[in-house]
């Protein structure tokens, strides 16, 4: 997935973007999965999509 994302960016910025977006989904998966933090847990998934897309 991250790759096919990186071959979509300019070169020399692609690594430290690709790196960044995996970190937030990461980060969301943690957060929202496995400590459960409210209220992101408890958001369907329609409402967690359109808050972090455009950050994504």
């Amino acid at each position: 997935m991250f790759s096919r994302l990186g071959a979509r960016l300019p070169e020399e910025s692609a690594e430290p973007r690709v790196a960044l977006v995996a970190s937030q989904i990461v980060g969301l998966i943690v957060a929202r999965y496995i400590i459960g933090l409210e209220p992101l847990a408890s958001m369907d998934d329609g409402q967690v999509i359109e808050l972090v897309a455009p950050t994504i």
